[in-house]
Formats: C-alpha cells, sequence, structure tokens
C-alpha cells in the first residue's frame, strides 16, 4: 500500500492503528480495509466493546490477515468476513471482476485478469 493510504488509514482510525507493526497490502485492498475499521470502530464506541488494535495487517495466501490485540467474538467475527471477502477483490486494483489466486514463483496473489496480465 502507498504511504499516503496508509497514513490516510492511520489518521482516520488512531484507536486501531495506534501500533501497528505492519499494514503490507496492496491499494486495491484499502476500501475494504477503510469499511472494516469502521465498522470495528463503530462497534467499539457503540457497543462499549474493546477497543481492537491492529498489531499487523498483512497479505498471506492471496488473502487478508488482520491481526489484533483484544477483541470479542462478535468483533472477530468481522474481522473473518473482511479477509474472506479479500478473496474475491483483487490486491493491485480493487476490482471484484474475474479475480482468481494466482500461484507465481511460490507466492500466491489474489488478482483480477488485467493485474494477473501486467505482473506476469
Amino acid at each position: 500500500m502507498t504511504p499516503e493510504l496508509k497514513k490516510q488509514l492511520v489518521e482516520k482510525y488512531p484507536k486501531i492503528f495506534k501500533m501497528v507493526g505492519g499494514l503490507d497490502v496492496g491499494d486495491g485492498w484499502y476500501w475494504l480495509l477503510d469499511q472494516l475499521c469502521r465498522e470495528l470502530q463503530y462497534n467499539t464506541d457503540k457497543n462499549n466493546h474493546p477497543q481492537i488494535v491492529a498489531v499487523q495487517v498483512k497479505e498471506k495466501f492471496g488473502v487478508l490477515r488482520f491481526y489484533v490485540n483484544g477483541g470479542i467474538d462478535e468483533q472477530y467475527v468481522i474481522i473473518h468476513f473482511a479477509e474472506n471477502l479479500s478473496f474475491s477483490i483483487c490486491e493491485f486494483c480493487g476490482t471484484t471482476k474475474d479475480v482468481s489466486r494466482l500461484t507465481k514463483n511460490g507466492w500466491m496473489n489474489t488478482l483480477c485478469s488485467s493485474c494477473r496480465e501486467k505482473n506476469e
């Protein structure tokens, strides 16, 4: 993710990203992370649930991984839902059209056909 997009997320959700060790995903998942953090912070503020604090955000095996400290089952359901959605969103451009997981040189990525061609 570009430094500008990382900065936007950190500034928008300072309670969630106060100690994140890494925010290592493609720009295409920005909107997914934005929605995830919005829902988590709303859940925390409105329901007096524990504050979720992101420890690491990364791609692993072509899927979003959102590792946190704190939280309850309801919040983990929200996180797992977003992680599962990442299977169908191109990590590079954010489209949901013609997305599949690609293995190249031992690395898996979730890409659309256009980004897959650019990446070959």
